[in-house]
């Protein structure tokens, strides 16, 4: 059950628009470690889905990309009448870009459903994946 509410959460994650400010320095590379800052605006935590029964959060994370591959690794917690668990859901795949905006092209796996997303860079710290929520990712 919690798997299912772990792939719905990411589902409902991957629904964005982004911008990027501009400029690049040309000593800042792309690659490295993000950490998840926001989603839809909000500061982490922030509430995925929510009934009843369960509410499912996205309460930390970080997008790490390198030469061509990514990882995104976010810990979604579930609370229910049981108490609270928090899981990984890790999802990775290959990108490309031209200039500050990324195509990333996520592998499916148990955690992810696979498929294009489009991202963008600001040129320094900042990095915008568009899954239908904004989710921002800083160093």
């Amino acid at each position: 059950m919690r798997r299912s509410l772990c792939s719905l959460a990411l589902a409902l994650a991957a629904l964005t628009a982004c911008g990027g400010d501009g400029g690049t320095d040309p000593k800042v590379s792309l690659a490295g470690a993000y950490n998840l800052s926001t989603v839809d605006g909000h500061i982490v935590p922030y509430i995925l889905y929510e009934d009843t029964d369960v509410k499912v959060e996205a309460v930390r994370g970080t997008f790490t990309i390198g030469s061509g591959t990514y990882t995104e690794n976010v810990t979604i917690r579930f609370t229910d009448s049981s108490g609270p668990e928090e899981v990984p859901a890790i999802c990775s795949g290959t990108y490309t870009n031209t200039g500050n905006s990324l195509t990333l092209t996520e592998t499916p796996s148990d955690d992810c459903s696979g498929g294009n997303w489009g991202a963008t860079w600001d040129g320094r710290n900042k990095i915008t994946v568009n899954y239908g929520l904004q989710v921002v990712y800083t160093r």
